[in-house]
């Protein structure tokens, strides 16, 4: 355990010896090319590990102790260059939260953040994705010491992803021994995303209170707030791009290797990463700081740097992406009348309330408390700040009849868009419109000041004048042009909002362009308390149960068994007996083997303490000597030997779970003796499309 806070010295101690090599001058510029530093040492000393098959808790600590050495060394020979001062910029920080409104909004940053270590030390990691491939593939680096394709894998993301956010929640494994800090990169990509916003902002013409009422806005989006917990990659892959945006925005030298190294690193994290590109290049190259040859070199750079993964999935699968485009059915139709529906039905679901239900009243109390400021402020004869006052109370009041309204609009306009095409509306075509309230990780997006905005800060854009305003255009339109891109590359599903935080990052960075105006400051600041509050409670994964705030809460996480918290969205299928088995009667130590359908949980069966041995049985394999359990999933048949293995759990899905009680010698079977419905079912490249009916 201690060693996880001394190798994060030594990672940041490093970092800052390097950034300070390259004679950064602002603040910002400073801690984000700390963060991306960091970063870029963390995978790549993985990989060199993995190539010895060292990457373990030794490897990192020697490692880690080696790179800041050759740091220290280097900033010696260098004339020990000093970073930025940071005195004048915090001197700044205290007078702009001296605006009530964003020192409110700043204790609300802060509480959500406070939360997420809450949740993320006391609760064990539950979101459906993470218990499947996340946190599987990083556990099974951790087995293997190394970084490199695992065999026989039951879900084709295990492999084919790209590794960066996982490497780095290896690494908290390995140091942490244990899983209870595998949030740790989703949160260090929160405040990256803060700096990020504040320091775009800025290079677009904001001032430091607008900047900084944008990046706090940012914050408190629900899925921000949903994922800052979690070892989800979302917020990784965005803090990369922002991070290369900010520095592409840049002129120096230093500024361009930061913004290709964020590329590469962005890159390496997300398969759909390459689908953000095009939003990178038209925000920096509208902006004209650079070249254009220059910016496309950055992108080069980039694309080199974070290909290594890419190239070894076409050298395993020969496919780029490793054949998950193919298995997760994410090939669209190409038709005008499907790629307009598709965008239709995203915007759809950018309208949204998480958590909200007519119930819950807090959108009124948050009404009554502005119309009270009011009146004070009316009673003391301030009559400017009682009308700044009514007036962010009726825009809070008015907000849910607002996205119910641009709910059925988007409906109406999606018609006539066919209607001028000459199209009639396709198979797969909108939905009467309903104002979803789900404060899911897997299917939120940013909520109501999220929907407002993302519009209204178009509008703001557009209102400017100077030499910045078209690099605020861009920015405030990235979001739109993203679900273009979206639209066009693949195919819908519902959980696309995850897809959207770069974007969104972008244009959060104009966002402070409503600060110039009270009325919105403070509806903003209102209608972010009351999304954060409704999220928190109302979270899929993690209720608190405030039946004071929803009256239709779940029982909290807080005080349960780690299976009964694990496998809190996925408790009718047979899933959670066998984790409650495994962890009531399954050694600590045990070696195990999986035969599972692409998309069940995997990452259980490993413990908190991560000492279980996990490997994958492949359809017709025989079962390793060394295996002392079995897992099948239902449809699936290990062969063995009847009287070497008894059944200890047998669940009504169809879930077995076999202990070894003799040697198994028997034979395996043939493939051809296995039905077809089995095959399918035993094959890693086998589609998981299907998943759409069960994340429910």
């Amino acid at each position: 355990m201690a060693a996880l806070p001394a190798v994060l010295v030594l990672l940041l101690l490093t970092a800052g010896l390097t950034v300070s090599l390259l004679g950064t001058q602002s603040p910002v510029s400073f801690l984000l090319g700390s963060y991306v530093v960091v970063w870029a040492e963390v995978v790549a000393l993985a990989f060199a590990l993995s190539i010895f098959h060292a990457f373990g808790r030794t490897g990192l600590l020697i490692g880690s102790a080696a790179t800041f050495a050759v740091a220290t060394a280097a900033w010696i020979l260098r004339g020990r260059p000093l970073p930025p001062t940071f005195r004048p910029a915090l001197r700044r920080l205290r007078a702009e939260l001296a605006d009530p409104a964003l020192a409110i909004l700043a204790a609300t940053v802060v509480l959500v953040i406070a939360w997420a270590v809450v949740l993320g030390v006391t609760t064990p990691q539950n979101e459906w994705d993470s218990l499947t491939y996340h946190l599987t593939r990083a556990a099974l680096w951790v087995q293997q010491g190394a970084v490199s394709y695992v065999p026989d894998v039951y879900d084709i993301r295990i492999n084919g992803n790209p590794p960066n956010a996982e490497i780095g929640v290896a690494w908290t494994m390995l140091l942490g021994e244990n899983d209870r800090f595998v949030w740790l990169p989703g949160l260090a990509a929160v405040l990256a995303l803060l700096l990020g916003i504040f320091g775009i902002a800025r290079r677009a013409g904001l001032s430091p209170p607008e900047a900084l009422f944008g990046a706090l806005i940012f914050a408190c989006l629900p899925l921000v707030v949903l994922h800052a917990s979690t070892a989800l990659n979302d917020l990784v892959v965005a803090s990369f791009f922002v991070a290369a945006t900010f520095f592409g925005l840049g002129r120096s030298k230093s500024s361009a290797v930061g913004a290709g190294l964020s590329l590469g690193l962005g890159f390496g994290t997300k398969i759909s990463a390459p689908l953000l590109l095009p939003i990178y290049l038209v925000v920096v190259l509208v902006a004209r700081r650079r070249r254009v040859a220059e910016q496309v070199g950055i992108a080069a750079l980039g694309v080199a740097l974070g290909g290594v993964w890419y190239a070894l999935n076409r050298a395993h699968t020969g496919a780029l992406d490793g054949g998950m485009a193919a298995a997760t059915g994410q090939i669209p139709g190409r038709q005008p009348s499907l790629i307009v529906t598709r965008a239709y039905r995203l915007l759809q679901n950018m309208v949204e309330a998480p958590g909200w239900s007519p119930f819950s009243g807090l959108f009124l109390a948050c009404t009554v408390v502005l119309a009270i400021a009011a009146a004070v402020a009316y009673l003391q004869g301030r009559r400017p700040a009682s009308l700044t006052f009514a007036a962010a109370a009726v825009i809070v009041y008015a907000t849910p009849y607002l996205l119910m309204a641009e709910g059925h609009m988007i409906g109406l306009t999606w018609r006539a868009a066919l209607a001028v095409a000459g199209r009639d509306a396709p198979a797969g075509n909108l939905t009467s419109f309903t104002l979803r309230t789900d404060s899911d990780s897997a299917t939120a997006w940013y909520g109501p000041i999220g929907a407002l905005l993302v519009y209204g800060g178009i509008v703001l854009a557009v209102r400017t004048a100077g030499r910045r305003r078209p690099l605020r255009l861009a920015l405030a339109l990235a979001p739109l042009l993203f679900l273009v891109v979206i639209a066009v590359g693949l195919n819908y599903d519902p959980w696309r909002g995850r897809f959207f935080l770069f974007p969104v990052a972008l244009a959060a960075a104009t966002w402070g362009l409503a600060h110039r105006y009270r009325a919105l400051t403070w509806a903003g600041v209102g209608l972010t308390i009351v999304t954060v509050m409704l999220v928190l409670v109302g979270s899929k994964t993690k209720p608190l149960a405030f039946r004071q705030l929803k009256v239709d809460a779940t029982a909290s996480v807080f005080g349960k068994p780690r299976w009964r918290v694990q496998t809190w969205i996925r408790d009718t299928d047979g899933t959670a007996a066998v984790v409650r088995y495994f962890e009531n009667h399954v050694a600590a130590n045990a070696s195990v083997a999986l035969s599972l359908r692409p998309d069940d949980y995997s990452y259980p069966y490993f413990g908190e303490q991560l000492r279980r041995t996990i490997q994958f049985l492949p359809l017709g394999a025989p079962v390793p000597a060394n295996v002392d359990w079995i897992v099948e999933a239902p449809g699936h048949d290990v062969p063995r030997c009847a009287g070497a293995w008894a059944t200890t759990l047998e669940t009504e899905s169809g879930f077995h779970v076999l202990r070894r009680t003799a040697a198994d010698t028997c034979p395996p079977r043939p493939l051809a003796l296995y039905g077809a419905e089995s095959r399918r079912a035993n094959t890693a490249g086998a589609t998981i499309a299907s998943i759409a009916s069960t994340k429910k």
